[in-house]
């Protein structure tokens, strides 16, 4: 959309969206900032050669609903350059945010009137708008000089849409609701950007070598579950297995057992009284270096 107009049908009608809008909009609100009604919009929100095309939350805070009501007031009113073609815009924009909403529910309540972003339930309208939704996404095109097209990211849309719409009606019968946000690919991203940091330049490991990997932040307990300079949130969950898991012995019998023997151990272990250990260090250090060599 911010090279080519997009052309959609919202409720039998054909619409015509423009980012020029958005700009024409973002100049006009500009001005002293306790004034701004779009105050989150900046310059890496709008212009193409200062945008942050892996910020997802850029784009959020663009297709919102803020956005779309001031735009839709502003072209009522004809201020500016925003005329009525500018009110497709407005529709486009509160289509979008009303999509991020129906995939991003994370309470069981909605809040602040948006219905959407809460969690999917039997009584909701999750399934209605999404039914809707993929059919103005089936119907979206982008008016490029080669003519019409629909870029793969249309399509992806409606594959999410599809999947969300089959979860549900899999899950309905045994969940009373479903939270989408909670379905998401940031873990899995993270836990490559963790095997990521540790090979550095081997971006293409073997098996073996991935077992590696894998076996460093397991025992390091992941030191950091976010990948840095990521397209994702950062994380707050655990691991599914750590190092302490997988040391441990199931049974009764067996933990008295191992209980024993390392008290066993402990008990017959002369512990040497070690007065200067940077100097044994030191010693320990260069006999590895000698021995290298």
């Amino acid at each position: 959309m911010i090279v080519n107009d997009v052309k959609f049908a919202m409720d039998d009608v054909q619409q015509k969206a423009s980012w020029q809008d958005i700009i024409d909009l973002y100049k006009l609100d500009e001005g002293d900032f306790d004034t701004l009604m779009c105050y989150k919009l900046t310059d890496s929100h709008i212009y193409k050669e200062k945008l942050k095309k892996m910020k997802v939350k850029h784009a959020a805070q663009v297709f919102s609903h803020r956005v779309s009501s001031t735009m839709q007031w502003t072209a009522k009113h004809g201020f500016g350059r925003l005329g009525t073609s500018s009110l497709d815009t407005a529709n486009f924009i509160s289509f979008m945010d009303q999509v991020f909403d129906s995939i991003n529910g994370s309470t069981y309540k909605a809040n602040h009137g948006k219905i959407l972003r809460c969690a999917v339930k039997k009584n909701s309208s999750h399934m209605q708008f999404w039914e809707k939704a993929i059919k103005v996404f089936q119907s979206m095109k982008f008016i490029t000089a080669r003519g019409e097209t629909a870029p793969p990211s249309v399509n992806n849309w409606i594959k999410t849409l599809r999947g969300f719409r089959y979860i549900w009606r899999k899950l309905c019968g045994r969940f009373k609701y479903l939270c989408p946000r909670n379905i998401n690919q940031d873990p899995i991203e993270n836990f490559f950007g963790c095997i990521r940091s540790h090979g550095v330049r081997n971006i293409n490991p073997t098996c073996y070598s991935f077992i590696g990997s894998y076996k460093t932040p397991i025992i390091n307990n992941f030191s950091s579950s976010h990948s840095p300079c990521a397209n994702c949130e950062n994380y707050d969950g655990s691991i599914l297995n750590s190092l302490q898991s997988l040391l441990s012995v199931d049974g009764d019998n067996d933990n008295e057992r191992e209980n024993q023997a390392t008290s066993a151990a402990v008990d017959n272990t002369e512990f040497e009284n070690v007065e200067n250990t940077t100097v044994i260090a030191t010693h320990s250090y260069i006999a590895g270096y000698i021995e290298k060599i």
